[in-house]
């Protein structure tokens, strides 16, 4: 197949979208496949302000650039990421080119608006002030409106999670057999490198990769991780996010805590591994997610998770078997799963195992795999509307 992709990231491959597409374009290429890519490089970012950028600027952006590629050369697959790649797939259908047009979410703005909405409401904190206040859901409404014309438009749509398929099913009247659900993989290095065996030792520690900003829950972390750290003295946290955040990170910790947490910069992969592996429990307490890229990384890992139910988590952990899922803003839950399976070893080693088996299935290549199915069933699907 001849396939487009495209995606306003830069081409980073540690980055989580955009990592996700890299990771994905490589896979394709793998199976034999003929990818190109466009980045945000090539798609114009003259306006400043994010959600206005995608509102006005980003969907013709999409259009314009899809247009310049396919001036000369046909494609068996269009794949773009973001609902604001929805002109792009207007026009594909106006023009009745060749070949399908997929858009693939690695998240809805919408769900994630009402995650956030809920998390400031539980925590009694605003969510904008004043005058953002007034003009937040007038763009959030216009914004939204872009998963319903997405929808419209292409022929098929790609999520990393059931509970995304779900929600455009049944608020954006997507066709659910349009609709395909492929778990995002995890690097090769991270199912092909040994496992440390669990032990005492690294079930006293914890290790959370999340980046510090509102949508990753940390206030909610570090109450279940303070509450780990009380009862256990020999507990200890790690988190991994820039260090531009780790003085505020640090702050939502009780002073006499503190000295047990211990704060990282961003690690490149093999360090990362590393920190895994030396770590015997994965906190991560997300108000919203889609794929779950570091959640699925310490299952990789022969970590006990210990997460909120979001996302991609709630298909790939079933609770007290291969890890443990707690609701969004139920930190005691975390806490009490953390610690009971700290004083539990055989219990840890046999869910450790259990993570590292359903992962095993979660490479790239099986993403590639089922995208290139669902292109096949799409491509089959399309056909007699051409030629009618």
């Amino acid at each position: 197949m001849r396939i487009l992709v495209g995606a306003d990231a830069p081409p980073n491959p540690d980055s989580g979208a955009a990592g996700t597409v890299v990771a994905t374009n490589l896979a394709l290429r793998t199976l034999g496949h003929e990818v190109e890519a466009f980045w945000d490089v090539d798609l114009a970012h003259r306006i400043r302000h994010w959600n206005l950028h995608y509102w006005l600027e980003l969907p013709r952006e999409y259009r314009r650039e899809v247009a310049r590629r396919c001036s000369g050369k046909d494609y068996d697959v269009i794949q773009l990421s973001q609902p604001h790649a929805w002109m792009a797939a207007r026009d594909h259908q106006r023009r009745r080119r060749r070949g399908i047009i997929v858009n693939r979410s690695h998240g809805l703005e919408c769900m994630a608006d009402h995650a956030l909405a809920r998390g400031h409401r539980e925590l009694g904190m605003p969510a904008n002030r004043f005058p953002r206040n007034l003009l937040a859901p007038a763009l959030q409404r216009r914004l939204h409106a872009s998963i319903d014309r997405v929808v419209r438009f292409s022929d098929g749509l790609i999520v990393p999670a059931q509970d995304i398929k779900d929600h455009l099913v049944a608020h954006h009247g997507a066709d659910p057999e349009r609709v395909a659900v492929i778990h995002h993989g995890v690097p090769e290095a991270f199912l092909r490198t040994p496992v440390r065996p669990m032990s005492v030792e690294r079930l006293s520690r914890m290790l959370c990769v999340a980046q510090y900003s509102f949508i990753k829950g940390p206030q909610f972390l570090a109450r279940a991780a303070s509450q780990v750290l009380r009862c256990n003295s020999r507990a200890s946290l790690t988190w991994v996010c820039s260090r531009v955040h780790h003085a505020e990170a640090r702050s939502l910790f009780p002073s006499e805590l503190q000295p047990r947490v211990t704060l990282l910069d961003w690690q490149a992969q093999d360090e990362l591994i590393a920190l895994y592996d030396s770590h015997g429990i994965g906190l991560a307490h997300s108000l919203y997610e889609g794929a779950a890229k570091a959640c699925a990384e310490a299952m990789a890992r022969g970590q006990v998770l210990v997460s909120s139910a979001v996302g991609a988590v709630k298909d790939h952990v079933r609770h007290g078997e291969n890890g443990f899922v707690v609701d969004v803003g139920d930190w005691q839950g975390m806490a009490k799963a953390a610690l009971a399976v700290m004083d539990d070893l055989p219990r840890a080693q046999r869910i450790a195992q259990a993570a590292r088996r359903t992962m095993s299935r979660m490479s790239w290549d099986a993403c590639a795999q089922s995208a290139v199915k669902f292109y096949e069933r799409l491509l089959v699907m399309r056909q007699p509307a051409v030629l009618a």
